[in-house]
């Protein structure tokens, strides 16, 4: 069931949609198969940026990834899912044409072989808010080898240092990956990357809210970024944070310019079954 966390204002339905990639060097008959079929969906500009990869397997991983987005698209509009459009903004992120409308944003985020995709979609009559809607997602996997004293002292601000200070080991290093999922999410909102400066703005997990939800062994809410030393432009902003299970977390950070109201759920889909359902029901 979704959860609502406010009922103010316009009520939109943030949908996270989690699937799991195969390794690079295990994607399989099948799935080549799949692909292979599925992408006279993709533009040729999707196309260009796909065949600059250069490592073993990641140029497939990509196709899968932007099939994934297209498909995912696709089945929440039901619109065919050759044909969305996009553009990049400075920092690259990808957001729908403005000349094809709708009340939806989306972002997505990869961590190892999990795959998040995030679409925000409206009540009727509620896409002309779609240009004042700034979503972003990751996901993060909690490993054991990186060196988070290094990071967290360089990078965070001031506050999210002394609470990792504050934490014995085991704890610092789910805080650190819960801080940095957050911030990830924040910039990528933005569109500016790290652009954005990761100490120019904090998060303070203690004031969370621990809340119940299917999907999630760990669901908080009532995060929202502290923005240093400027203001936030008129943005209201409000985040979110999910434990899958004990080595990823998502995170999600909406900005909008008015009150709204928010219904999150979480859905775990096979890749063969999101690519399949889409090429076999959507119309082309």
């Amino acid at each position: 069931m979704p959860n609502s966390v406010t009922n103010r204002g316009l009520t939109l339905t943030l949908t996270l949609t989690l699937v799991t990639l195969p390794g690079l060097k295990d994607v399989g008959e099948e799935i080549e198969q799949l692909a292979h079929r599925c992408s006279h969906w993709l533009s040729d500009d999707e196309l260009a940026r796909i065949g600059r990869a250069t490592l073993p397997g990641l140029s497939l991983r990509q196709r899968l990834v932007r099939l994934c987005l297209r498909a995912e698209l696709a089945r929440q509009t039901q619109t065919a899912p050759d044909a969305f459009r996009f553009d990049y903004g400075p920092q690259g992120k990808p957001e729908l044409r403005r000349t094809q409308g709708g009340p939806f944003a989306f972002n997505l985020s990869h961590s190892g072989d999990r795959l998040l995709l995030g679409v925000i979609s409206g009540q009727d009559g509620s896409s002309e808010y779609n240009n004042d809607l700034y979503l972003g997602v990751d996901i993060e996997r909690k490993r054991t080898n990186t060196d988070i004293n290094a990071i967290y002292r360089h990078y965070f601000s001031a506050p999210e240092q002394a609470y990792l200070v504050s934490l014995d080991n085991a704890r610092k290093r789910d805080a650190f990956f819960d801080l940095w999922a957050l911030k990830e999410s924040y910039i990528k909102a933005t569109g500016r990357g790290l652009a954005e400066g990761l100490h120019s703005f904090a998060f303070d997990l203690e004031l969370a809210t621990l809340t119940e939800m299917e999907g999630f062994t760990h669901f908080y809410q009532g995060l929202e970024p502290k923005l240093v030393g400027q203001d936030t432009g008129g943005i209201k902003w409000q985040s979110w944070l999910g434990h899958i299970d004990s080595d990823y977390r998502v995170a999600v950070t909406l900005g909008a310019f008015s009150a709204v109201g928010t219904e999150l759920t979480l859905t775990q889909r096979s890749l063969h079954s999101l690519l399949s359902e889409c090429d076999s029901h959507i119309p082309f």
